[in-house]
């Protein structure tokens, strides 16, 4: 039986805590900015800070030139990361910590899932 990857953010803190939010775009942009695709309204969130994309069944995370850097498991992105299950990913200084989960699901059950 044919199988995808399903990839799910979830927030660890603030006001979306255990908030699931389903990637299932190409591309995200995380900031400040009403235009984001995933808005964080924190002054220590730069106006556009981040950038999730997929290559494949994939998940990269990029910093986007943010004042107070991207960091994947405490370490400060310098170059794209590619995701795995467990990733915290934090904003500069915000309290907004995002783990990365991902499940292998038949194609029958992988449709979009409500945030």
């Amino acid at each position: 039986m044919p199988s995808t990857v399903r990839h799910t953010l979830l927030s660890k803190e603030g006001p979306e805590r255990s908030t699931p939010y389903s990637l299932i775009e190409d591309e995200y942009l995380i900031g400040r900015e009403p235009g984001n695709t995933i808005q964080i309204d924190s002054p220590g969130v730069s106006r556009r800070h981040a950038r999730l994309y997929r290559r494949g069944e994939q998940y990269f995370v990029e910093d986007s030139g943010s004042s107070n850097g991207t960091f994947v498991n405490d370490r400060r992105l310098g170059e794209p990361h590619p995701l795995s299950d467990g990733d915290e990913i934090r904003l500069g200084q915000t309290v907004r910590i995002w783990r990365h989960i991902s499940a292998i699901l038949p194609t029958w059950c992988a449709g979009p899932v409500m945030a």
